[in-house]
């Protein structure tokens, strides 16, 4: 029977909020999380390992967010965290401070 790479099913589970999905309060996850509709509050990584992936269309404004890693294609604003890396795309627009350990900004942020 062949070994089971838990780490690599791990890292392909992802957590996704719809376009038509509209969340306030505080979020906190430990896997990849996908927005893609509006959110208003606070979004934790659980012990910082989660990925943050905030969809073209999408709209966040939080108070803080704290996570391993971002990547931006829609809107943010508020403070950010990362302990690994943010990626801004083309399409990204974020108002407010970053931290992280790498940032990429695409041409034309």
């Amino acid at each position: 029977m062949p070994k089971r790479d838990l780490k690599k099913s791990e890292k392909k589970e992802m957590v996704t909020l719809g376009k038509t999905t509209s969340f306030t309060g505080i979020l906190k996850f430990s896997t990849t999380l996908c927005i893609r509709g509006t959110f208003k509050g606070t979004i934790e990584a659980i012990d910082a390992k989660g990925d943050l992936i905030v969809d073209k269309e999408a709209v966040v404004d939080a108070d803080h967010i704290t996570v391993n890693s971002l990547t931006v294609f829609g809107q943010i604003s508020g403070n950010v965290q990362a302990h690994d890396k943010v990626d801004m795309m083309n399409s990204a627009k974020v108002f407010g401070d970053v931290s992280a350990e790498r940032l990429r900004i695409a041409y034309g942020v």
